[in-house]
């Protein structure tokens, strides 16, 4: 399986800086998840980096930063999606 490089967030931060969001827990304030949408123009997209903390898994801060992704790919012609075959489920009951 493919896994992000030290260097690619930092590449992706540089030239998308738009792209990116961190969930922050609303009551400790620290980071709890991650999730990036890269939209390249209007035919395609692609979302990446999504991981939310073990234990702030099940409480909805995940499908929160994966609306927030989705919302700026809106529109994009065709989506590209870097998984984990163990959620392959949640990926299929959002359409990939």
């Amino acid at each position: 399986s493919w896994m992000p490089g030290p260097n690619d967030l930092k590449a992706y931060l540089a030239s998308y800086p738009e792209c990116f969001w961190t969930g922050i827990h609303p009551s400790t304030g620290e980071p709890i998840g991650f999730i990036s949408g890269v939209k390249y123009g209007d035919d395609f997209g692609f979302v990446g980096l999504y991981i939310v903390r073990p234990d702030c898994r099940g409480k909805g801060f995940g499908p929160r930063l994966w609306a927030k992704a989705m919302q700026t790919l809106e529109g994009v012609k065709c989506l590209g999606l870097d998984a984990v075959e163990a959620q392959v489920h949640n990926y299929q009951k959002r359409g990939f």
